[in-house]
């Protein structure tokens, strides 16, 4: 994908592709695991079926006692075997336990997985030839209904599966680098308990089979090679409102910030891996969705931190709709993202029709359609409100520079900060040089109970932020 977007293909043709029937029992994949097909709009599990024995309690129990700080970390694997509904073969393979945060949930039972088939095994003219490798993203914990954990938030059962493969199924949609994903129905049973379970479970593509297929390379991002790793502007801002569009905040991607000190918390690459293509060019690559909004339908509980009625927005859903099209304006520029939001609005009416007439369940499409509704309504709205245009204003109580009562304070010294380049804020009243207004607090900087209206100077008002302020951080981001 370069800059202008005009590599995008949005292949609808294929007849297999576009089964969206959830009663079929038509396998897409009869040849292959993954379909040919970049946009792959399987949207329901399709009649693959696999089957996994292995002692999986000792693959999560490796994962979660690891220390992955260590200089040396042991062989997570444990020995598996896998079959596939209509080959008459036993794979000989192993798995591991994936994921970091998912794991310290006490609500999940079973992990994410990935799978390696043996190198003993002779995958020729099977479906697993050239995908040896791949990773399964699964029910978590075996509910009845699925349910949010109340820890993460990360929907548990086996919805969560089909709705990150409806995430990443937009990812490709709008022709952004993302993984091959299959849904599968699969029977898990344990070697140890001799128990099983059947679930339904998305299939995705390893990283390097992604960056074969697009004929490109993984770039290193940690440490000071990532600051010189330069994706351009314009496909980040497709990248960065994709993952408005769906809810997702679960990623990092740097593309203006300055002399950024990289640590834990805030890292140039976060849920996202580059590539370097065959031209040169560094693209960012999608990544590990199930804590989008889109899976997880968690919005209103993430949008009740904001004060928000000075805004016209009527509730904490609208809130956090607005809020997450908000803080791209702090990171990029007015006009690419203008020209991302006038693409992917373009396409939303075929998104909708695709969504609305397949076979998911009436929940997860009203969820995913609301999506797609209040994504034209706010981030309009998000893109013309005004906002803090300079990065050295305070906040007052008062209309008198002297007034320290409402300045925001650093959570560990005391120390006064300024608002925010990019904060948006509503006008209520003028007073000499001074503005009288509310801000909605999208990066949580205020102190708990302290009030989004106060005053501020006239001349830190602004339509957009800055080329030279995009991206600006400072002590609060380390």
């Amino acid at each position: 994908m370069n800059s202008q977007f005009k590599n995008i293909t949005l292949v609808f043709s294929l007849i297999c592709a576009v089964n969206f029937n959830a009663k079929s029992e038509q396998n897409c994949n009869l040849d292959k695991l993954f379909s040919s097909n970049s946009s792959n709009l399987n949207l329901t599990t399709a009649g693959l079926k696999l089957k996994i024995e292995s002692d999986f309690s000792k693959a999560l129990s490796l994962k979660q006692n690891v220390d992955p700080f260590a200089d040396t970390v042991p062989s997570l694997f444990v020995p598996a075997t896998l079959q596939m509904s209509g080959i008459n073969r036993t794979f000989k393979a192993e798995i591991k336990a994936r994921g970091n945060s998912v794991l310290i949930d006490p609500e999940v039972t079973f992990p994410k997985l990935k799978i390696e088939i043996s190198d003993d095994e002779n995958l020729t003219g099977t479906p697993f030839d050239k995908q040896r490798n791949f990773r399964i993203n699964t029910h978590l914990a075996d509910v009845k209904q699925s349910r949010n954990s109340e820890l993460t938030g990360r929907l548990l059962g086996d919805l969560s599966p089909i709705r990150e493969n409806l995430a990443y199924t937009i990812a490709r949609f709008f022709g952004l680098a993302a993984p091959q994903t299959q849904l599968a129905q699969v029977t898990y049973v344990d070697t140890q308990t001799h128990g099983s379970s059947d679930h339904v479970a998305l299939l995705i593509e390893t990283d390097k089979k992604i960056a074969k297929r697009l004929k490109s390379e993984i770039v290193d991002t940690f440490g000071p090679q990532g600051a010189q790793i330069k994706v351009s502007s314009q496909d980040a801002a497709l990248f960065m409102t994709y993952h408005a569009l769906v809810g997702n905040a679960d990623y990092s991607l740097k593309v203006h910030e300055k002399d950024l000190m990289e640590t834990e918390k805030n890292r140039y690459y976060w849920n996202t891996f580059i590539i370097k293509t065959e031209t040169g060019s560094y693209v960012p690559v999608v990544y590990d969705l199930d804590l989008a909004t889109i899976v997880t339908q968690k919005q209103i509980e993430m949008g009740s931190q904001f004060k928000f009625t000075e805004f016209g927005l009527q509730d904490a859903k609208q809130a956090y709709f607005f809020s997450r099209y908000a803080k791209l304006r702090q990171k990029l520029s007015d006009a690419d993202l203008l020209k991302a939001f006038n693409y992917v609005n373009s396409r939303l009416d075929q998104l909708k029709n695709i969504v609305s007439t397949s076979g998911l369940d009436a929940q997860t499409k009203s969820n995913a359609l609301e999506h797609f509704e209040y994504f034209a309504k706010y981030y309009t709205q998000a893109m013309t409100s005004k906002v803090i245009a300079v990065a050295d204003m305070h906040f007052y109580e008062k209309a008198n520079l002297k007034s320290k009562k409402k300045t925001i304070l650093s959570k560990s010294d005391n120390k006064a900060l300024p608002l925010r380049p990019g904060t948006p804020i509503k006008i209520l009243a003028e007073e000499g040089d001074f503005y009288k207004v509310a801000i909605l607090d999208i990066n949580g900087d205020l102190q708990q109970n302290q009030s989004s209206v106060g005053y501020i100077k006239k001349s830190a008002v602004g339509d957009h932020v800055s080329d030279d302020l995009l991206g600006w951080q400072d002590e609060r981001d380390i």
